[in-house]
Order: C-alpha cells, then structure tokens, then sequence
C-alpha cells in the first residue's frame, strides 16, 4: 500500500469513528443519562429529570423521597402531603391512625370506639344493650338484636303475639295467617271459598271465584265463553265478541 493509500485509509477510520462517538453519544445522551429502551434515545438516571436536554439533579425537599413519576421526580413520605414545594405532615389526633385517600393523599381515621368530631377523635358511647361499630359515620354504635334506637337509647322492641323478630333484628312482623294491625297481630278472617296469599296476610278465592269487599262471589260463565287464566272472570270464546254480559256473534 503506498503512502497515499494509507492516509486514505486513515481518513476513512478516523471518520467511522468520529460518527460511532457521535452516535454513542446521542444514544446515551448528556451526562447522568443512560440510553433508552431497545437502543432508542436517552433518559437521565434515577435521582435526574430532564431539563433543556440535560438531565438536573432532583432536588428533594425534607421528608420526600426518590420515585420514578413524571413530574418532579419525588413523592412525600408516608404522613405527610404535598402543600406548595415541600411535605407538610398530617396531624393524627389521640387515638387515630393514618389512612391512605383518594390520589394516595395521607388521611387519618379513629380507632374503633371513638368517631371524627371536627379535628379529634371522640370516645363513642355505648349505650346498654348495644355495641360499638368499625365505621366511623354516624353514631359509632348499633342496638343488639331485640333493640331499636330511641335517641341515644336502646328500646326494647316489644313483640305482640303471633308475632316474630324480624330479620333485621330492630322490628317485628305478623306470623303467617295473621296481619298487623297498630300494635298487635289479628289472625286473617276467611270467607268461604277463599284461601290465604302467598304473604299470609291476606286471602285469595278460589277458582271460579272472584273477589269481592265481603267475600268470594261465584262467576256466572255465560253462553260462548270460558273461564279466564286466572279463573276470577271470563272471556268469550273465539269468534265472539263481549257485549252487555254476554258474547255475541258478530257478522
């Protein structure tokens, strides 16, 4: 190879180079940055954001730490919440503890057997026959089964006879064949041809009956008719039209 073969050669090298250095350098970006997923551009390290193409150094503020969001690169710790450029802590009153709310903020609720009245935690007081509850809301208490709430009491609940608790345990209802009636439990009264409902606290007639305010009347089929799906009334046959009480044949 003679002499200008070689500087040739040289200028050749030195220009690949200098184009790997420079796609390298884009790669990985500017200082505190690695290069990015599958070999596409650059991000700053942990600890860097990215600011006019450099990566700036996060500066965190008293009790914050490092996280890997967009934004300022840092989060508050767990007991305080961001307010302006710093991490204020929350103030949990005696006998509450920290919460987590919506967007992560740090919240505080009371522990069972008190409940929130303004800034603090209030002891709740549980009144005889009922128990303290985990919910927070309302009173913080509920009466035992057999007991309703009368004001800050619990009341006995009295049941009549014929009666039973009901499922809730705070009321009582009629057992079947008897229906209320203020205070007590009347037992229902059947006409003849009736029989009682599916509640228990009524009556039905039976088929080919109807019902009446004092009872169960007979249904009077006329001619061309029949029984209708529930058998309390009639309906004419096909072919046949209802008029005044009867079916008639229309031409």
């Amino acid at each position: 190879m003679n002499i200008l073969s070689q500087r040739f050669f040289s200028a050749i090298v030195l220009v690949a180079a200098v184009a790997l250095f420079a796609a390298a350098q884009a790669a990985t970006g500017p200082a505190n940055a690695h290069a990015g997923r599958y070999g596409e551009g650059w991000a700053c390290d942990r600890g860097y954001r990215e600011a006019n193409g450099a990566c700036v150094g996060v500066k965190l503020p008293a009790n914050a730490h490092l996280s890997d969001f967009y934004g300022s690169g840092w989060e508050c710790d767990r007991g305080f919440n961001l307010a302006g450029a710093g991490c204020v802590k929350v103030a949990v009153p005696a006998n509450g503890y920290l919460t987590s709310g919506a967007g992560g903020e740090n919240r505080w609720a009371c522990r069972r057997g008190y409940r929130p009245v303004g800034n603090a935690c209030i002891a709740v007081k549980v009144p005889e026959h009922g128990y303290s509850l985990e919910s927070a809301y309302g009173r913080g208490w509920k009466c035992g089964r057999g007991f309703r709430t009368s004001g800050e009491a619990c009341q006995r609940v009295e049941v009549p006879a014929n009666g039973y608790l009901s499922d809730a345990g705070d009321s009582w209802n009629c057992e079947r064949g008897y229906r209320a009636f203020g205070e007590s439990c009347n037992a229902v009264e059947l006409p003849q041809h009736a029989y009682l409902s599916d509640s228990g606290a009524d009556w039905d007639c039976e088929r080919g009956f109807s019902k009446t305010a004092s009872g169960c009347a007979a249904v009077s089929v006329p001619a061309n008719a029949h029984f209708n799906y529930k058998a309390n009334g009639w309906e004419c046959d096909p072919a046949y039209t209802r008029r005044s009480g009867a079916c008639v044949l229309l031409h």
